[in-house]
């Protein structure tokens, strides 16, 4: 496959990888895959936690960069957030990658999938608890943990929506657990996806890689105000990611700018035009 040359913007907490609309998912994929068989590759236990919404397609082009016969059998499947409902229900997080082939085209190579929800009819405390036990033990067992997250154009990422206070934003998402059940208020957002599961703060700061995929003009104000810190983290709660140790990698079709923003590397390409304002 023919690469397509991208900007690559730095600062010591975030590293952007731009280009255009039509090219991001496919060389956000190929960065994936190779982060996937690096690892692999050293016989180490991969876990990665996986987002939905426009990743979900992102993440199906992964395979292409999968060399044949390649087996993933020490590599764990887990989500960042979920929507919570019945087992199956068609707006689960879970449902969306099975629906789209994910979940099996990892599992045919030899991964396996650990999901939120359940088949056992259990509360939405019970699945939590559930959840969260099973999740500590992928954690435990990691060597090397990826998280993929997204970004909304509200600026929430995984589970986390915006909040009027930080300390309503510590209440629900900052837990010893590393999944916790909240019910969304609509004073704070009109997501209408309002009984959620998520990975806690907690649970964020174990990954050893962050990536972010955000695709779409309507990403571009919340990545600015992500990279530009600008307003508290109960209304950016993308920001929070920050509390890792290693930096963000964050693929986009969006350029940002700004005194945060520095080392810009453009390689020329009139793929260039298609993505500058």
């Amino acid at each position: 496959m023919i690469r397509c040359p991208s900007i690559v913007t730095h600062s010591s907490q975030f590293r952007f990888h731009i280009f255009s609309a039509e090219k991001v998912a496919v060389e956000a994929a190929h960065s994936l895959a190779k982060i996937l068989t690096d690892s692999l590759s050293q016989n180490k236990s991969v876990l990665l936690l996986l987002s939905g919404g426009s990743a979900i397609k992102m993440y199906g082009y992964i395979f292409q960069f999968l060399e044949t016969g390649t087996h993933l059998q020490h590599l764990n499947l887990g989500l960042a957030d979920e929507r919570f409902g019945p087992f199956g229900h068609p707006d689960s997080n879970e449902q969306q990658l099975r629906d789209a082939g994910v979940i099996k085209a990892f599992e045919d190579r030899g991964a396996h999938f650990f999901g939120m929800l359940t088949q056992d009819h259990l509360n939405e405390k019970e699945t939590a608890k559930r959840a969260a036990t099973i999740y500590r033990r992928l954690f435990e067992e990691a060597d090397t943990i990826i998280l993929s997250a997204g970004i909304g154009e509200d600026g929430h990422t995984l589970g986390w929506l915006p909040t009027q206070t930080r300390k309503e934003f510590m209440h629900l998402y900052d837990s010893p657990a590393d999944v916790t059940f909240y019910t969304l208020d609509p004073r704070n957002s009109p997501n209408p996806f309002r009984s959620r599961l998520t990975l806690t703060l907690t649970a964020a700061k174990k990954a050893h890689r962050m990536f972010v995929f955000a695709q779409g003009k309507n990403k571009r104000m919340a990545l600015q105000k992500l990279t530009q810190e600008v307003g508290p983290v109960h209304t950016i709660p993308a920001r929070a990611l920050f509390q890792s140790l290693h930096p963000l990698e964050i693929w986009t079709d969006q350029v940002v700018t700004g005194k945060k923003i520095k080392n810009v590397v453009p390689t020329p390409s009139s793929d260039l035009n298609e993505i500058l304002p």
